[in-house]
Parts: structure tokens; sequence; C-alpha cells
């Protein structure tokens, strides 16, 4: 038997606090729910994809990126954390911009401390 562990999406705030590319935040929702144990490198990427959908709204992006980031401790991913650092210019220098540096820097220097790393 495999067992997944998946990050679970944050539901705190509605749907409707962000109107930018409905039908492409749909599709993403779509694509992250159907990510398979095997996919799970993917699911960082879908994260970040899904921040820059909700670009607009920074609550909504920030909580997708912070998700993207824990995702890749469990399942790393260079694409992913790309992705991520790609998509963080658009929490500009918000306290959720510097939330999500911080969380970036603690992953990256988890990794380093990796033998190999």
């Amino acid at each position: 038997m495999v067992v997944c562990s998946s990050p679970r999406l944050s539901t705190t705030r509605t749907a409707a606090s962000s109107t930018p590319a409905p039908r492409s935040r749909g599709q993403l929702d779509q694509a992250l729910a159907g990510l398979t144990c095997t996919s799970a490198k993917q699911r960082s990427v879908v994260l970040a994809d899904l921040a820059t959908a909700h670009g607009s709204d920074g609550d909504w992006a920030a909580d997708y990126l912070n998700q993207a980031v824990d995702a890749l401790y469990t399942d790393w991913y260079g694409t992913g954390l790309d992705r991520v650092r790609a998509v963080r210019p658009v929490l500009g220098d918000s306290r959720h911009g510097a939330q999500l540096d911080e969380g970036v820097a603690a992953l990256t220097a988890s990794r380093a401390a990796l033998p190999g790393g």
C-alpha cells in the first residue's frame, strides 16, 4: 500500500475575494486535486501557478506560495523552487513577501545542510 501525504489547501477565504482568471484557477485547482503520489513533485509548481492566477490578491497568492514552499520540504523539486521565486514579485514589499522570503531562505539553508548539498 502506498501512502501519500499532501499539504491541504487552505480554505480560510472565500473564492469571491479574488476575481482574476476564474477559468485558469479552476483548471489549476483540478490539476492540484488530481496529483498522485507519483506526481507529488509537481505540487509545488501547480501551487505557484495558482499563486500567479491569484496575483491580484496578495493573501491568496502568499497562501499558495507558502504551500508550495511547504511542499518542497517533503518533495524537493528545483523547478518548483524556481517557480516560487519567479512568482515572488507579485507580493512586492509586503509582510507576505517578507514571510515568504524567510521560508525560502530556511528551505534553501536546510537543503544546503544535507550531505552533498
